[in-house]
């Protein structure tokens, strides 16, 4: 009998295009440890419970490189991920893995609102105010530098 291993690597090599638009090499060790991470959550891992992790993302991965052999979208993933655990009556697991890719979506979302607002107001001040600013800190740091010595 061949390993889950050994048949992944036989796979073509595929590329995911990440949400910043990066692309990068699919890591099938991702998967394994995302559904590893959510059955940690919601069961004992038995040797069995093993063998229907290794086989759930042997069908998660077999799904991958048949409907998308020129590259894949992250969130393409994770609704395949999503649909091969609810076709596997793991219901537990699907809840759970949904669970935390909707909390870590929840998390992008306010870091990106947070790095929008900072990039806002950056840009919104004049030049003016710039110039005015990179005064004071050069007085800022000068003074600092004349009490050292």
């Amino acid at each position: 009998m061949i390993a889950l291993e050994e048949k992944i690597t036989i796979l073509p090599t595929l590329f995911v295009e990440k949400r910043d638009g990066r692309r990068v090499v699919f890591d099938v060790d991702k998967i394994d440890k995302a559904l590893h991470k959510a059955a940690d959550k919601v069961m004992d891992v038995t040797p069995l419970v093993e063998k229907r992790l290794n086989d759930l993302t042997e069908r998660i991965i077999t799904e991958i490189h048949s409907r998308f052999p020129q590259g894949i979208k992250i969130y393409e993933i994770q609704n395949i991920v999503e649909h091969e655990l609810l076709e596997a009556k793991e219901y537990a697991l699907a809840e759970e893995y949904i669970t935390y890719r909707t909390q870590r979506d929840f998390e992008r979302s306010k870091a990106t609102d947070i790095n929008f607002s900072i990039h806002k107001l950056l840009n919104n001040f004049s030049t003016k105010t710039r110039q005015l600013s990179m005064k004071m800190l050069i007085k800022t740091v000068m003074s600092l530098t004349l009490s050292v010595i």
